[in-house]
């Protein structure tokens, strides 16, 4: 990749664009793409979060609670889908 590709590639990673539409709109794989943001991780920092388990659970309960959903994942830094996921799962474990 050229330093004008991985600055274009800076621009969308920081815009948090999905990997597979990045790799679509540069017209490469989605493992080049995954190669390059690793072999420059420092440029490219990860995007996932971990959770542990109880910190799961923690955000669940504020769902379970009644708190919205869509405000506990912008919160939390995670999708609306995954808030939902954990929350059923806390509930089924109840």
């Amino acid at each position: 990749m050229t330093e004008q590709e991985l600055r274009e590639l800076d621009a969308l990673w920081a815009g948090a664009m999905p990997i597979k539409q990045i790799a679509r709109h540069m017209g490469y794989s989605v493992d080049t793409i995954r190669v390059n943001t690793a072999r420059h991780r420092e440029r490219f920092p990860k995007r996932r979060k971990s959770f542990t388990q109880d910190e799961r659970d923690q955000w669940a309960d504020r769902v379970l609670g009644g708190m919205d959903a869509a405000d506990v994942a912008r919160r939390a830094g995670v999708a609306v889908s995954t808030i939902n996921h954990w929350a059923r799962e806390r509930r089924a474990a109840s």
